[in-house]
């Protein structure tokens, strides 16, 4: 009885480590393809979170969004990433997106208004876009 006990349990360790295996090593949805859940100005996506960050965070957060806005600054990320943040004159935060690839971004400059989609992660200080793309120049 015993050694049918432990055979069952390692049987059931050995599934659920293959299970985490898979999930862990899953890829990424493809952000181009998913369709927005809102399309705003970056503006309107950062005083959503700043009014009310908790009904912001339940209509937002972990879904695809896509945001227009005029870029105030573009970094190059410690992983070979592009990140962009979009920012009103009289705000201190704004939206901050990550661009994973490095297509198509060598003619974008500050000044210059683009259209993103990208998840969004919440708010820090800024509200994170992550894995973006370049939907319109």
């Amino acid at each position: 009885m015993k050694k049918r006990l432990f055979i069952s349990f390692i049987i059931g360790i050995v599934i659920a480590a293959s299970i985490g295996f898979y999930l862990f090593n899953k890829p990424h949805a493809d952000i181009a393809s998913q369709t927005a859940v809102a399309t705003l100005s970056a503006s309107d996506l950062f005083k959503a979170f700043s009014e009310n960050e908790v009904a912001a965070n339940q209509k937002y957060v972990g879904k695809v969004v896509e945001i227009s806005g005029l870029i105030h600054s573009l970094d190059e990320g410690s992983q070979g990433d592009l990140n962009i943040l979009f920012m009103d004159e009289d705000e201190m935060f704004g939206v901050a997106c990550s661009i994973d690839r490095k297509e198509d971004i060598d003619d974008l400059a500050v000044g210059q208004e683009i259209t993103l989609k990208g998840e969004c992660s919440g708010m820090l200080s800024d509200v994170v876009l992550i894995r973006c793309v370049i939907v319109k120049k």
